[in-house]
């Protein structure tokens, strides 16, 4: 796996930082899809809604894909209508990088 350009600060590696993608919008549709596929192959996947309730519900799903192959899941609940929203989840998806 090719490590992470640009990644720096206290943590695990690069490498290990690959292994936790964010999917936007992972409770339906093409993320929802995305993220049990991303689980089933390994990754720790962050998995991003506007609704806990929805979040924590796909979340499950996405623990359930990834037995098995190490995967798992880090339900994150932001809103993307506010900039005070992106900034939130941003800073969080940063520490889960960050110190895992």
């Amino acid at each position: 796996m090719q490590a992470a350009q640009g990644c720096t600060g206290p943590g695990p590696a690069c490498s290990e930082r690959v292994r936790r993608p964010p999917a936007a919008g992972a409770t339906d549709g093409i993320g929802a899809h995305t993220a049990l596929r991303l689980a089933a192959h390994g990754g720790t996947v962050l998995v991003h809604g506007r609704s806990e309730e929805r979040v924590l519900k796909a979340a499950q799903a996405v623990e359930v894909a990834g037995r098995g192959s190490g995967g798992g899941a880090r339900p994150m609940v932001a809103d993307f209508a506010s900039l005070a929203g992106v900034r939130g989840l941003a800073e969080q998806v940063w520490w889960v990088q960050c110190d895992g």
